[in-house]
């Protein structure tokens, strides 16, 4: 009640006083009264009226909050991929051996070296070989002599080398390159023993050793491209826990029959499945040949081996980007902070709650306003 409503009922109080003792109202008191009423009136009506642009100001905040909700990605997001693939490439995070123990193959073919180096057989010497493509093959006579041994033992990938890993029918292709066109530190390690016939250049040579031996490499800087077969009834190649910072489910394609190559890159995704960890690990599945992008964070690849002439891929880790398609039309996988907001639920309880509590506290404080 405002000051000027405690004096009209005080004197309304005195007239019903004046009455009551027999007293007559004069017209003068009468108009004093209503002059009063009228300025109180005038008075609750200034202090009722809202500012215009403070309903505006509240209006276009909200709008702002909600679109910034709506339309802004997280920063990064975390990720696990069930594919099957044609190709991968990867970059580990620090100096890898990729394959867990030794594989036994039954040919192999090597390109990318500057120089090649043998040990020396009976009553010879060393063999070198100067940018040589080199073809590895059991003696044809015995090629399934135990005594015949061609066996890839390490595969180490170095820390800035990437790794362009693919299965084609029943040959493995392994190429390890540095994008950023230093020399590479990678190594691999392939031993021999028994007859074994190595082709190079238009020539031919037969290798006898009774022990194995090691040939050893020096790699072109651009990189080395090695492709195998594995011996049958062999342990094929996998590999597991391998922790990387680069990851790309594309390859790259000659589509140039001349002497000339064009390249292009194309996905080498199968079919697999997405999950999305921070939207409760909701699924995207994957169709043939569909371009998954991603800017890798880190991430660990958990296993990559042989299924149907193909690459089973299981991965996790943590991205940056996340496109579906070309990226000029692609589309942005990455959740937007509503999303975000919708999945966690104890978020959601602790918002709604929130504004229950408030809504309740600011009409309880309005109708005690109003007395």
């Amino acid at each position: 009640m405002c000051p000027i409503e405690q004096m009209v009922e005080k004197h309304l109080k005195q007239l019903c006083d004046n009455l009551s003792n027999g007293e007559k109202i004069s017209d003068e008191q009468i108009e004093r009264i209503l002059n009063l009423k009228t300025i109180c009136n005038t008075f609750n009506q200034k202090e009722d009226k809202r500012n215009p642009w403070f309903i505006l100001t509240v209006f276009l905040s909200v709008l702002v909050i909600i679109s910034a909700l709506l339309f802004i990605n997280v920063g990064d997001t975390r990720i696990d991929a069930d594919l099957l693939l044609s190709g991968l490439s990867f970059s580990p995070i620090s100096k890898s051996q990729i394959i867990s123990s030794p594989i036994a193959i039954e040919s192999a073919s090597l390109s990318g070296i500057q120089r090649a180096f043998f040990p020396p057989q009976a009553n010879q010497k060393i063999l070198e070989l100067s940018q040589p493509m080199l073809n590895f093959q059991h003696n044809s006579a015995t090629p399934n002599s135990t005594a015949n041994n061609i066996v890839l033992n390490k595969v180490v990938v170095a820390k800035e080398d990437t790794i362009e890993l693919m299965r084609e029918k029943d040959q493995w292709i392994l190429k390890i390159y540095n994008q950023n066109n230093k020399p590479i530190k990678s190594e691999i390690s392939l031993s021999i023993q028994g007859e074994i016939a190595v082709r190079y250049a238009e020539a031919e040579s037969k290798m006898v050793y009774s022990d194995p031996v090691l040939p050893q490499f020096l790699w072109h800087p651009s990189g080395f491209k090695l492709q195998f077969m594995v011996s049958k009834g062999i342990n094929d190649l996998v590999i597991e826990q391998l922790a990387i910072d680069y990851l790309s489910l594309s390859k790259r394609e000659n589509l140039s029959e001349t002497s000339h190559p064009v390249f292009s890159w194309r996905s080498s995704i199968v079919a697999g499945d997405l999950y999305l960890e921070e939207l409760k690990g909701e699924k995207l599945s994957l169709r043939y040949g569909e371009n998954l992008q991603l800017d890798l964070v880190s991430g660990t690849v958990r296993l990559v081996k042989t299924e149907a002439q193909h690459l089973r891929a299981l991965f996790h880790g943590t991205t940056r980007e996340l496109y579906l398609g070309e990226k000029a039309n692609a589309l942005n996988l990455m959740p937007t902070l509503l999303e975000l907001a919708k999945s966690q639920k104890a978020m959601a309880l602790l918002w709604f709650s929130s504004l229950y509590v408030f809504g309740i506290v600011y009409t309880a404080i309005k109708w005690w306003k109003g007395f």
